[in-house]
């Protein structure tokens, strides 16, 4: 009789429960910060649709994605780090900025800038974009 009472009130409960339940997935902790898009500043507008390119404070990948609602995805050019200045004694040694150039880009467009690493969806709180601007008329 324990016995049933066991799988009454403990096992089959559990067992429902855990049926149609999805485990949620917890965000990791201790995640990298993502590089500061430096040029064109976040937000920027009329930003040249030829000769463009992006900096961001640290490399985070070999090329970039662009989005555009209704445009074709642009991929950026290879990276290059940009030259820093000499540290001087004691100091440390700067993170070079680096720079990703851009094909020519679609005239008044707003476009996201995306790493090119997969972000997490099931962390809702993680922006997967850089930044975003708009390309002049």
């Amino acid at each position: 009789m324990n016995y049933l009472r066991f799988l009454g009130f403990v096992v089959v409960p559990l067992i429902a429960a855990c049926a149609g339940a999805a485990t949620p997935i917890a965000c990791p902790d201790g995640l990298p910060a993502l590089p500061t898009m430096i040029s064109p500043a976040s937000g920027s507008t009329n930003v040249p649709m030829t000769g463009s390119s992006i900096v961001l404070s640290f490399e985070y990948g070999t090329t970039l994605t662009l989005t555009a609602p209704g445009a074709p995805t642009v991929t950026s050019g290879q990276v290059q780090t940009l030259p820093v200045p000499s540290p001087g004694a004691g100091d440390q040694v700067p993170i070079p900025d680096v720079e990703y150039s851009l094909p020519t880009l679609r005239p008044s467009t707003t476009y996201t800038v995306d790493p090119p690493q997969p972000y997490n969806p099931d962390c809702p709180n993680l922006s997967p974009a850089l930044g975003s601007f708009t390309t002049g008329s």
